[in-house]
């Protein structure tokens, strides 16, 4: 068995954007991630969708710009990890979703009036956001059935709910706050 970590942060330094997706998602983080140990690299790979799109990061660099608030570690199969290392790989350099998130701020915005909309700016898979990353993760690697469809209409609440149902369901047993 192998692990996989899904992670839920905040920049050290915040910056406007993610004051507001913080604001408006009443949380202490404004971003989420997947990390694994790689023996062949001997460090911990970060892959998430920031402003630069879907990329890595390597340990050092990701704990030097980002502070975890709370993280969840699976236990992976062999061939869930190459899975995941694999479907990584392959979206590299995939574009940030900014009219993604404009349309989730939107959903939100509209929420607070009592008003339920789907994403108005969504674009189906040709960028993403890091909730949508991490929803594509725990739903097609581990595999688990709980993630709502509207990947690019839910924010960082939902995300860590449905995560942490996927932990418990998935009989994982660690939860931290880091």
């Amino acid at each position: 068995m192998r692990q996989i970590v899904i992670g839920f942060s905040r920049p050290s330094n915040l910056n406007p954007i993610s004051r507001a997706i913080m604001w408006l998602e009443g949380t202490k983080f404004s971003h989420c991630y997947v990390c694994w140990y790689s023996g062949y690299a001997k460090t911990h790979l970060y892959y998430h969708a920031s402003i630069h799109g879907l990329n890595f990061m390597s340990q050092e660099i990701f704990a030097g710009k980002n502070k975890t608030m709370e993280r969840l570690v699976f236990d992976v199969t062999d061939e869930q990890r190459q899975e995941l290392v694999r479907l990584c790989i392959d979206n590299s350099g995939l574009s940030y979703g900014y009219l993604t998130l404009l349309g989730m701020g939107l959903v939100r915005l509209a929420s607070r009036f009592g008003i339920k909309l789907s994403n108005p700016l969504s674009d189906k898979k040709s960028s993403y956001i890091c909730t949508e990353w991490v929803g594509n993760i725990v739903h097609n690697i581990l595999k688990y059935d709980g993630v709502p469809e509207d990947l690019e209409s839910i924010g960082l609440i939902e995300t860590l709910e449905f995560t942490k149902r996927a932990h418990e369901v998935l009989k994982n047993v660690t939860i931290s706050e880091a």
